[in-house]
């Protein structure tokens, strides 16, 4: 969240002078307000899900692969990374 509009591409720069490669995120979404739940709590369920294709994502190849992504995405209720 911002008042104004915020350059990706600085703030990916900026989050990978202190973290490792891995933590920094491919995609980033700006939110005018952060939706929550009635106790006061960000409501993750609410949250838009990203418009874009990350860089580098990385589909599934194998039998193998394409199941573990499966579990992991019913896990984490997300389908948007590679492995």
């Amino acid at each position: 969240m911002a008042d104004r509009q915020i350059n990706t591409e600085e703030l990916s720069a900026y989050a990978s002078e202190s973290l490792a490669h891995y933590m920094v995120p491919d995609v980033f979404i700006q939110l005018e307000k952060m939706p929550v739940t009635q106790n006061g709590k960000i409501d993750k369920k609410a949250l838009p899900k990203p418009a874009g294709a990350a860089k580098n994502l990385k589909e599934p190849q194998t039998p193998m692969q394409k199941k573990i992504f499966e579990i992991v995405a019913d896990v984490v209720e997300n389908d948007f990374f590679g492995i």
